[in-house]
């Protein structure tokens, strides 16, 4: 392996692991909500999120082990960026499938505990 596709690697692992700390950001302040309307769930809440935690990175990860960036060394540099968005597509849609996954496993959740919610 050398240096460069160890870099190309290094890229689209950080942007991949980016991409999926993103979505956990994005969805953990509303699903904390959600869990806090019943109080059945308050002890189960830190499990939750850390797996959405770890959903969310595995599932942007995955996709891009064992790929990098391989182009020759004369190629433009946004060829590279053209290249890494390439390689990101699948990270983007296992990210987006194991988020729907997930949601429908809450609201299923949510649904089934809705009598017990704390008002």
């Amino acid at each position: 392996m050398t240096y460069a596709e160890l870099y190309g690697y290094s890229v689209l692992f950080a942007l991949a692991a980016g991409l999926g700390t993103l979505v956990f950001v994005l969805v953990w302040l509303p699903m904390s909500r959600l869990l806090s309307a019943n109080s059945r769930l308050q002890q189960a809440k830190p499990f939750f999120v850390r797996t959405l935690m770890l959903i969310m990175l595995l599932g942007a990860i995955g996709p891009v082990v064992g790929k990098g960036l391989d182009l020759p060394k004369t190629a433009a540099p946004m060829e590279y960026i053209w290249q890494a968005a390439g390689e990101l597509q699948d990270s983007f849609f296992a990210v987006g499938l194991y988020l729907f996954g997930y949601v429908v496993i809450m609201t299923i959740l949510a649904a089934a505990l809705g009598k017990y919610r704390d008002e």
